[in-house]
């Protein structure tokens, strides 16, 4: 069978985790299922003169007459950056990655060019028709929930979108349970059968597990004793119930005490509050907790993960989230790292012994579970015991997409039997 993977949306961190995980489940299966993978990147930067375009035409020829891959443009390397670290963190991968023209059209031509038998995951529906079955990604319901974020034309689009999504998808794959509950309720003609929730299936490359080389600690100026947030800063990732939490610990901790400190990685923008990032490192400067508190902006994955690991445990203080917990508590749970996870309805999703709650928006609450972290630290699972729990999740989810596009190429294969057939006058 072959997969195509859109990575339509390249440039957005939530976007290439999921595509990670659910890679990783297919390619545990490749083999004993025959199964053939493509990435598609969409190009967004075209030559800007006849010549480039003779050129690419050149390449595209070029590359039939070989029978390799169809990359009639270069994508901006810039943009594409996190996809490039993304791919590295996938273990054993064996995919071909292929350059298509960013519209719908040059989407349809990829696939016909190397004969995909299906297409996954598409967050919008195509606007043409796809040469094969396709399966849909209910991401959230965010702008519903809080509409206060958004603009009503953004509202608007979201919704256009995703109802475009459950009416013309064979089968959608929504980020977890509580996002399929939120399209029953705000599309209740949708059917169910056709929106399969994400299991929750932490997965870690075996070369997460070993330490690295660098020293990060010197590197990234942390302190000896940290909890670490890893998350964008956007209003509703509520960054500023940890700083509060961490005043309120700090007050009651003994000055002999080891210096505690929160680290903070992931975009410190937020387009939508341009101001947030400014409100919160006042919070911090009147509190006098800029000391304490390093925002380290985007890094590399695999820094990421290695600071995590050195953690006393990560928090996510979330108000909302379209999967349990984030999928940066995937990446704890994964490397058995202790999480002090907000007790959001779609958070309890996340089930695992290494995770706790504290009540979201809580800063007094979430103090006391950091207190508890440092009384009595949790223990940690062994390399062995993480290695087979990553084995056993990437076979799971692998099922479980395995399952999804089976019934998407069942269920469009109906749909076509099931088409009125015209007859021509006589």
């Amino acid at each position: 069978m072959r997969i195509a993977i859109p990575a339509h949306e390249a440039n957005w961190a939530g976007l290439m985790d999921f595509l990670r995980i659910m890679i990783g489940g297919l390619n545990e299966l490749r083999q004993t299922n025959q199964l053939e993978l493509f990435l598609l990147l969409p190009a967004i930067r075209y030559p800007g003169i006849a010549g480039n375009f003779r050129m690419a035409a050149k390449r595209t020829i070029k590359d039939s007459l070989q029978q390799q891959s169809l990359r009639p443009f270069r994508p901006n390397q810039e943009h594409h950056k996190g996809f490039t670290d993304f791919i590295h963190q996938i273990e054993g991968l064996s995919c071909k990655i292929i350059y298509h023209p960013a519209s719908d059209s040059g989407l349809a031509d990829c696939l016909s060019s190397i004969r995909a038998d299906v297409a996954l995951p598409l967050s919008a529906a195509p606007r043409l028709s796809l040469p094969c079955p396709f399966v849909g990604l209910l991401v959230d319901f965010q702008h519903r929930r809080l509409p206060s974020y958004f603009s009503p034309q953004e509202c608007y689009q979201r919704d256009i979108q995703q109802a475009g999504l459950l009416l013309h998808a064979p089968v959608a794959i929504s980020l977890s349970e509580a996002v399929k509950l939120d399209s029953l309720h705000y599309y209740p003609w949708a059917d169910p059968t056709t929106i399969l929730p994400l299991p929750f299936c932490p997965q870690a490359p075996s070369n997460w597990l070993e330490p690295l080389s660098d020293n990060l600690k010197q590197i990234y100026q942390l302190p000896d004793r940290y909890f670490i947030i890893s998350n964008q800063f956007w209003r509703h990732k509520d960054h500023l119930t940890a700083f509060e939490a961490l005043r309120l610990l700090i007050r009651e901790q003994p000055l002999s005490d080891a210096p505690l400190g929160l680290v903070c990685t992931g975009s410190l923008h937020d387009y939508r509050s341009p101001g947030h990032g400014q409100a919160l490192q006042n919070f911090l400067n009147e509190h006098q907790l800029d000391a304490r508190v390093r925002l380290l902006g985007h890094i590399p994955k695999r820094h990421q993960i290695e600071l995590i690991k050195g953690a006393l445990a990560l928090i996510q203080p979330t108000l909302f989230e379209g999967t349990a917990g984030g999928l940066c508590v995937h990446d704890a749970v994964a490397i058995g790292v202790p999480v002090l996870l907000s007790d959001i309805s779609v958070n309890q999703e996340a089930k695992a012994d290494n995770v706790s709650f504290f009540k979201a928006g809580d800063a007094t609450d979430l103090a006391k579970a950091m207190a508890s972290v440092l009384d009595q630290p949790p223990g940690r699972p062994g390399r062995q015991q993480l290695l087979s729990m990553a084995a056993e999740n990437r076979r799971r989810m692998g099922e479980f997409v395995l399952e999804a596009i089976n019934q998407a190429i069942q269920r469009h294969q109906q749909a076509a039997r099931c088409q009125p057939v015209s007859i021509p006058n006589n």
